[in-house]
């Protein structure tokens, strides 16, 4: 590690844009309801620079929909790990398949 000049070192991962499916599985995972129509027009002019700010925008939204999460939010953890323990309680309690509800 010593002889790597100190830039690789600190060197962040480069960001990639999104596709249209990478853009609703990242609004699921964070709980976020979101049209086709939306996702087909943010996508449109997507750019790592706007896929990062993509998903800050869905952090913030999820933080202000689940306050009671937000501290987690915050912390990175997304909001379907957050919820599913919800989830399996539901599950247990009416004895359906809740995968399917999103």
């Amino acid at each position: 590690m010593a002889d790597k000049p100190l830039a690789e070192e600190t060197k962040k991962p480069e960001a990639k844009s999104m596709s249209v499916p990478d853009m609703k599985q990242l609004a699921h995972d964070y709980a976020v309801p979101m049209s086709d129509g939306t996702l087909k027009s943010i996508a449109e002019d997507m750019t790592p620079a706007k896929a990062s700010a993509f998903e800050d925008y869905l952090k913030t939204t999820a933080k202000g929909l689940y306050p009671t999460l937000a501290p987690q939010i915050e912390a990175g953890i997304k909001t379907a790990y957050l919820l599913d323990p919800y989830r399996q309680v539901g599950k247990q309690m009416l004895g359906e398949d809740l995968s399917l509800i999103s």
